[in-house]
């Protein structure tokens, strides 16, 4: 289901709704609703109000499988206290990935970590080793990403796969984007806020994949 019409027509039918049914439920047009099930219309200002009245993920409703790469539940470690299934991250907290229009990166790592479970990491098929946390800032992937979210990146992971979201870095930039190989040469960058961040479209020889994003948490 690679688009929101296909998600919100499966979701209805798993629910048991009909298109009146969930116009009425959020307080829009059945006409709205239909221009949505079409295809018309790509996105609604009722998205949340109706993954909530039929029951699913708001943002794999609104973004599908790019959605599932945001999960939340960590513990900032303390030095003390950790089992044998506990694997220790580090944080660069002063490293900050733009969701924008990039930043100068900054390796000064400060010795803070965050906490995963092994058990998650190789569910995911992240080698401890290659794991890193760093922030994010800007504003160019909202709503799945918010300004101060927190993102693990697995940097043993730098083929791309269409439609999943990279630690990237365009000209010395360091920026987070979801990436599209278009060919051997080109490199589309995406942003969920599009309609401020279009996409562009970036020769292989300006970007280089620093690693997948496995997870991401925000603060707020």
């Amino acid at each position: 289901m690679n688009s929101l019409a296909d998600r919100l027509k499966a979701s209805m039918t798993r629910a048991g709704k009909t298109q009146s049914d969930v116009a009425n439920a959020v307080g829009i047009s059945q006409a709205a609703v239909q221009k949505i099930t079409s295809g018309k219309s790509k996105t609604s200002s009722k998205i949340k109000e109706i993954a909530d009245f039929l029951g699913v993920n708001r943002m794999w409703l609104e973004f599908g499988e790019q959605a599932d790469q945001v999960m939340g539940g960590f513990d900032v470690w303390s030095g003390d206290e950790s089992s044998s299934d506990d694997v220790d991250v580090p944080f660069l907290k002063e490293t900050e990935l733009a969701a924008g229009n990039g930043l100068v990166p900054n390796q000064d790592y400060n010795g803070f970590k965050l906490k995963f479970a092994r058990s998650t990491l190789r569910r995911l098929g992240v080698d401890p080793s290659n794991a890193v946390c760093v922030s994010v800032k800007g504003d160019s992937m909202e709503p799945v990403l918010k300004d101060g979210s927190t993102v693990g990146v697995d940097t043993g992971r730098k083929n791309i796969v269409d439609g999943k979201m990279y630690a990237v870095s365009i000209r010395g930039l360091l920026k987070i984007k979801v990436l599209v190989q278009l060919s051997s040469n080109t490199v589309r960058v995406k942003s969920y806020n599009s309609s401020e961040y279009p996409d562009e479209d970036v020769d292989i020889e300006d970007i280089e994949v620093e690693g997948w994003v496995f997870w991401s948490a925000s603060t707020y």
